[in-house]
């Protein structure tokens, strides 16, 4: 992951490797070794080893006599890991390990890395909301960003139904995905305070509206609790403010508890497709969430 500066679906909220990459200790072309991390502004030439000084030297020289073209090359994006991260060289301090993330082992050999590691949130809630077409999804992405999701993955028709014809997947899709979309947006919000992640999921709803997808429920739906939930089910979800919150956004919800499990490991399938199905049926049916809802066109 390091390598080719890799990502997940929560990029949005965590970035990619090299803005998780504290250091990295690296073995050079020459045999040298060397602890990439940290550089100072006021790089002391005593501070550490000849060839180590020498390749930060050389790096802030380039970037100082390449710095218009840059800025004027390099994409604005948050998704961007080709070539070489030269944009985060600065004379006023900078991490030489970003030079290393993404290099494809062209630049070091890593012996080991220092990564930044952040706390797992305490509630989640998912989206799944539904397009009549491919560009339609592409085109609200941009909206929904702005909502502040920790996550916006675009599963496409294709995807859909290679799901449905695999029988491990097929009730999870069944399920969850509404008449025959061209399109899904998985939206989730993630936070330590649930009732605002209900209330971003709310803004979803709404969003979804404005956009010209209304809410549609199905016959029958209502908010549910499986036993040993958010309370006794046969309380009635009333009884619970946090089913208050999805009553009043027209979600269909099913209270799940946290579990300190991750997704069950399965056996990778050869074809790529297998593999969008089952990174699809995994972030649907394994990740810890207080609600699964249904918004618009947009189960959940």
């Amino acid at each position: 992951m390091t390598a080719n500066n890799s990502c997940g679906s929560r990029s949005l909220r965590y970035g990619n490797m090299v803005h998780n990459v504290r250091g990295v200790d690296a073995l050079l072309a020459d045999g040298t070794t060397a602890w990439f991390g940290e550089v100072p502004g006021n790089f002391d030439d005593n501070a550490t080893f000849e060839r180590y000084r020498e390749l930060v030297t050389r790096m802030r020289a380039l970037h100082r006599r390449e710095a218009e073209e840059i800025e004027r090359r390099f994409p604005k994006v948050l998704r961007r890991v080709g070539g070489y991260n030269i944009d985060s060289i600065s004379n006023s301090g900078h991490n030489m390990a970003r030079m290393l993330v993404g290099s494809e082992g062209t630049l070091a050999f890593f012996n080991e890395i220092e990564l930044e590691l952040q706390p797992i949130p305490a509630h989640r809630v998912l989206g799944i909301c539904h397009f009549p077409s491919f560009y339609g999804a592409m085109a609200a992405t941009r909206r929904i960003v702005e909502l502040g999701p920790s996550a916006v993955e675009l599963v496409d028709r294709t995807m859909i139904d290679l799901s449905r014809d695999i029988p491990m997947f097929r009730p999870v899709v069944e399920r969850f995905v509404r008449g025959e979309p061209a399109a899904l947006l998985l939206t989730e919000f993630a936070g330590d305070d649930a009732p605002e992640n209900l209330r971003r999921l709310r803004a979803l709803v709404e969003l979804m509206g404005d956009l010209g997808f209304p809410r549609r429920r199905r016959r029958g739906d209502r908010p549910r609790l499986p036993a040993g939930g958010l309370g006794d089910p046969r309380a009635g979800p009333e009884h619970h403010d946090v089913d208050e919150g999805r009553r009043e956004a027209g979600l269909v919800s099913r209270g799940l508890r946290r579990t300190a499990r991750g997704p069950r490991r399965l056996h990778r399938p050869p074809d790529a497709h297998l593999r969008e199905a089952r990174h699809l049926w995994h972030l649907v049916t394994r990740m810890p969430r207080s609600a699964v809802c249904t918004s618009g066109r947009c189960s959940i």
